[in-house]
Order: C-alpha cells, then structure tokens, then sequence
C-alpha cells in the first residue's frame, strides 16, 4: 500500500489502489445472470421462495380487486 503521507501523488496512487480493488470485486459478476449471481452468493432458494411469495400475494390482491 502507498502511503498517506506526503505528496498528493502518493493520495492519487492510493485512490487508484482502492479504485482498482473495487471493481476486481465486482469484475467476477460482469456477464453473470441473476440466478448465477445469486447462487454463488448462497441466496438463490430463499430469493426464489421471497418471490413466489410476492407473486402469490400479488394474484390474490388483484383477484380481491375483480
């Protein structure tokens, strides 16, 4: 890691350090659909379950509706 003190170059190398981390994070996503994303994080049943949940909800409002 560069260091903080001294010249505004060496704040300028430290932004681009931090910079260039974030978006190695988030590279491995790029391209990725939803499905894959979120079963590589561990969520893809309990977001699956969380919208048939709100798909139910929504039909049975528009049903009361008619």
């Amino acid at each position: 890691m560069v260091s903080l003190r001294g010249s505004r170059v060496s704040q300028t190398k430290y932004d681009s350090e931090i910079n260039k981390n974030m978006v190695d994070a988030f590279d491995k996503h790029i391209g990725v659909n939803i499905d894959v994303f979120l079963a590589e994080e561990g969520i893809l049943t309990e977001a699956e379950a969380a919208a048939k949940k709100r798909i139910a909800a929504y039909r049975l409002q528009q049903g009361l509706k008619e």
